[in-house]
């Protein structure tokens, strides 16, 4: 079943309940607000498959605004390089070019093309004169009528925020005011893929993960995914397995000395079907033994290109972990479900276990 929520599209697989009707309308809204939502709801009444549906919903007409937003700068751009603006009227060489694009209710405020840039453009072919955009980044312009429901559709973390731009003509949108117009002054600038705000949907053990992509699969949507998981969980090579010690030492060795044959068959399994499918981390290792490809570095490969990405939850609030995995979480959406735990999860994050031994030598010393 289709749902109309929050202006989004929401495919259902059945007649959803009131509570998962309320739960995905609030999961809408705070990503339409760049806000931070803690939603709750009964045992047993779909809170996970209302969270990926209304993520996933949300995050496809993102990707539609984008879409979007570049054919129309793409056509913006070829006019004025043909010599016309945007209402087919004619400008002359000294026309400022500082389009403003709206994408659903966001609006994208580019930047003003130097002199050289517009005279050079004017000389080349329509494909050679390009529109550089910036990576994404979330509207601060909360009271700008222009920006969408809760000043700019945002929904994922940033870094850090913007400084005010002086320009007249900011007002939010996923691009930052102020724009370079080349790399090199005179130089046409280049359009760049925006891509929509990741998804990841952390929960508090790897066997939850399973539950959660078997509700993925019920809901119909396919969005490119991986699941991060330890090399404990993923690890195929039964030698490696079969040595004493640490198995992350053991597949260090194994790969410095180029014997790991699983290792060397990861980009054999990046064309197989269940890369291309909703999976869990039982289907990559049946995969890996089959194919004989490593499922671990088969699911970091996949990560880099993912739209939705599950892991446990030390993955994101455990900084070291965080590091190693090659995590960003600029410009991504984060779910963590039953969140009740993480209090526990991030305390052991910031702890530290200390032999007595040790504390003993350093007290003596």
């Amino acid at each position: 079943m289709n749902y109309k929520i929050g202006g989004c599209d929401v495919r259902f697989p059945h007649q959803a309940y009131g509570t998962q009707i309320a739960m995905m309308s609030k999961m809408i809204q705070a990503l339409e607000g760049g806000k931070n939502a803690l939603l709750e709801a009964p045992t047993g009444s779909g809170k996970t498959l209302s969270l990926l549906c209304a993520s996933l919903a949300w995050q496809q007409r993102e990707k539609q605004r984008i879409e979007e937003g570049m054919a129309q700068q793409r056509a913006e751009m070829a006019a004025h390089a043909a010599g016309f603006d945007a209402q087919g009227l004619p400008v002359s060489d000294t026309t400022p070019l500082n389009p403003t694009v709206r994408i659903g209710e966001i609006k994208y405020d580019l930047f003003t093309l130097p002199t050289d840039a517009t005279e050079q453009s004017k000389n080349s072919p329509d494909s050679q004169f390009q529109v550089n955009l910036d990576s994404a980044s979330p509207s601060t312009g909360g009271n700008n009528k222009d920006s969408g429901s809760g000043g700019g559709g945002g929904g994922f973390v940033k870094s850090e925020q913007p400084a005010a731009s002086t320009n007249p003509n900011t007002g939010g949108g996923f691009l930052p005011a102020d724009h370079p117009a080349a790399t090199n002054p005179g130089e046409p600038p280049v359009i760049q893929n925006q891509k929509p705000p990741r998804i990841y949907y952390a929960t508090r053990t790897h066997s939850q993960i399973a539950q959660v992509v078997a509700e993925l699969k019920r809901s119909g949507y396919t969005p490119r995914m991986a699941v991060l998981a330890s090399k404990q969980h993923y690890c195929v090579n039964s030698h490696a397995r079969g040595q004493k010690g640490p198995l992350e030492q053991a597949c260090d060795e194994l790969l410095k000395e180029s014997q790991c044959n699983y290792f060397k068959g990861v980009n054999t399994m990046l064309n197989t079907a269940v890369t291309r499918t909703v999976h869990d981390i039982e289907d990559l290792c049946k995969v890996g033994k089959r194919q004989k490809g490593c499922p671990y570095y088969l699911s970091r490969k996949l990560s880099q290109d993912a739209e939705l990405i599950f892991g446990p939850y030390n993955y994101l609030v455990d900084p070291v972990v965080c590091r190693s995995m090659g995590i960003e979480l600029e410009n991504t959406i984060i779910i963590f479900d039953e969140a009740h735990n993480i209090e526990d999860v991030a305390r052991e994050a910031a702890s530290l276990d200390l032999e007595r031994f040790t504390v003993m030598e350093t007290l003596v010393a």
